[in-house]
């Protein structure tokens, strides 16, 4: 076996271009299975496990990078080293980042990523060829989409007169935020990830009311509501039995005054 060695060795110095040699090969493994899920907004680190196994003299470390041969057009890989030493039958974790690029997603995209990990001798007078190691990556959106609140009033509070509701959103990339009262139309309010309306209350009937929000990101839509009780004095809305006092007062004041005349 020493012997060998010893020839290979001397061949390799003498003959450092023998085509078809490799030197040895990398390993990879997945820590936490193929398939990995990215929520809006966030990122996913996935470690890789990489292994230099050498096919004969186990004695030079090998200089190692990985490269990103494919990926989906919405996420971003970047990984914690650029380059990196692998040492015979030693083990070493790197991990790999997948970023969501901000944009338009649907909420069931999927997409593969191919990494291929490379390497090479550092000692120059030895052929330098390693057999690289490739894997593949599936990533899945997970659907994760803003919040909105309506923080005042609060839900069951009794209103009047005129009220600014305000609200807040948690998330990003909010196109319009809206809002209606019961079936009413949708109508946008100002703001964005704090936002207010004013709502006169004595235009409404005196009652439970239904305040609905709602934002829209370019993708989905997120809904909140809360339930008001409006009560009002003397208002138009509320007020109905003078729809029926005030006509019958004023037929009987005109009768009245036929009678007087007579």
């Amino acid at each position: 076996m020493l012997m060998l060695i010893i020839s290979l060795s001397f061949s390799l110095v003498l003959f450092p271009n023998v085509a078809g040699l490799k030197w040895g090969k990398i390993d990879i493994k997945l820590n936490n299975g193929d398939t990995y899920y990215i929520e809006r907004y966030e990122e996913a680190n996935i470690p890789l496990t990489l292994t230099y196994i050498p096919y004969y003299v186990a004695y030079y470390p090998i200089w190692a990078e990985i490269k990103i041969i494919d990926k989906p057009s919405w996420i971003s890989v970047t990984n914690e080293e650029a380059c990196f030493l692998l040492y015979p039958k030693s083990e070493k974790t790197i991990t790999v980042t997948f970023k969501m690029i901000a944009g338009k997603i649907g909420s069931d995209a999927e997409g593969k990523v191919t990494l291929l990990v490379t390497g090479r001798i550092l000692t120059r007078h030895l052929f330098r060829e390693i057999e690289p190691a490739k894997v593949e990556i599936t990533v899945k959106y997970k659907l994760n989409p803003p919040v909105i609140n309506i923080v005042y009033p609060k839900d069951n509070a009794t209103v009047k007169g005129v009220v600014v509701i305000r609200g807040k959103v948690i998330g990003e990339e909010v196109n319009s935020v809206e809002i209606k009262i019961d079936d009413g139309n949708w109508k946008e309010v100002k703001g964005n990830a704090y936002w207010e309306y004013v709502l006169d209350t004595r235009k409404l009937d005196n009652g439970i009311h239904v305040v609905k929000a709602r934002i829209f990101d370019g993708v989905d839509y997120s809904t909140t509501s809360i339930r008001i009780n409006v009560k009002n004095k003397n208002t138009l809305a509320t007020s109905w039995p003078l729809y029926f006092i005030i006509p019958t007062v004023s037929i009987i004041i005109i009768a009245l005054i036929r009678k007087i005349k007579r």
